[in-house]
């Protein structure tokens, strides 16, 4: 299935650059293009929690996954939120419950329980990095105040789950590390969205960036379980 994502992303990447060189628009993945590889995302992670119902982590992933889908046509202006940005942080807020859901529950049924040394590392560390990044990077007083706050709070839940990725991770060693891995990406690509879409900054290809890195952290944490 992973190759059904590489495919998917190298054909949008292509019709993107054809359409960039004849100056129709800056290098980013066509709107079918990015709703076919979240969609291919939900069938994979459908798929893997089918050949396991048994596991807790493959039928939390798929319903994040699922609430994923629905953010991604939050953001890309499919579901008519009044704001765009808001409505895809309250979305993927749910979708991130449903991984670190997903995350607890995988190291519960191994007989750990969440709260490690890997929790308080990436509190730490995440914490650091996302109000640092907001409190530089992100915060604008040029925007309203609902989008500077609802970029901090997202950031520092979305920052939650790569910890839990991390515990889980740490706990259980393996394959999991891709779940970490999944977390960290994921957090990254979100700081691409707030830098860009809330504080301002200009970068080159930003929303090939973003998803870029966006499909990869799903795929990490998708495909932890097919391990």
């Amino acid at each position: 299935m992973a190759l059904v994502q590489v495919v998917l992303f190298a054909w949008g990447l292509w019709m993107a650059r054809r359409r960039a060189v004849s100056g129709e628009d800056d290098l980013i993945l066509p709107l079918w293009a990015r709703v076919l590889l979240s969609l291919s995302l939900v069938v994979a992670a459908f798929t893997i929690w089918r050949s396991d119902p048994a596991s807790p982590y493959g039928e939390w992933v798929f319903w994040g996954m699922l609430m994923s889908f629905l953010g991604d046509l939050s953001m890309a202006g499919v579901i008519p939120w009044p704001q765009r940005l808001i409505g895809g942080m309250l979305t993927f807020a749910v979708a991130q419950s449903f991984y670190m859901t997903a995350f607890i529950q995988m190291m519960s049924a191994s007989g750990g329980a969440a709260g490690g040394r890997g929790l308080w590392i990436g509190v730490a560390g995440y914490g650091l990095l996302l109000v640092v990044g907001w409190l530089f990077f992100i915060r604008n007083p040029r925007k309203q105040a609902i989008l500077n706050y609802g970029a901090l709070g997202y950031g520092l839940w979305v920052g939650g789950m790569a910890c839990f990725a991390l515990d889980l991770a740490m706990m259980l060693g393996g394959v999991w590390w891709l779940t970490a891995i999944g977390g960290l990406i994921f957090v990254l690509s979100d700081l691409l969205i707030g830098v860009t879409d809330v504080g301002g900054y200009r970068m080159k290809h930003k929303e090939l960036w973003i998803w870029f890195t966006y499909v990869a952290g799903q795929m990490a944490i998708i495909y932890a379980a097919a391990g």
